[in-house]
């Protein structure tokens, strides 16, 4: 699965999706399921998309809202803890947003 990273507006291009799509190419790597152009209005193969992080942002909403509504908050002093362990929850919350049952 090629899934592109394109929130950074100061970075993001068309041009720039074209580089990593024709690279990959290139190197002889094909994807079951992605973005098959640069264009981000066009559809993707497979079944998991959308295949570009900014039109995935109501899927995480909706993940996050669902996490509200179970309480699954984090208490105090998870929030104040380290930034390694903050991080290994954040993508146990990500894992869970994009992997978990709709």
């Amino acid at each position: 699965m090629l899934r592109i990273e394109d929130t950074d507006a100061a970075r993001n291009s068309q041009e720039a999706i074209d580089v990593i799509l024709s690279g990959l190419r290139w190197l002889g790597l094909d994807w079951d399921e992605g973005p098959t152009t640069p264009d981000t209005t066009a559809p993707g193969k497979g079944d998991f998309g959308p295949y570009f992080q900014s039109q995935r942002s109501d899927i995480y909403k909706r993940r996050l809202q669902e996490l509200r509504d179970k309480d699954w908050r984090m208490k105090k002093a998870e929030r104040s803890s380290s930034a390694w362990r903050g991080s290994r929850l954040s993508f146990r919350i990500w894992w869970w947003a994009t992997c978990g049952v709709s």
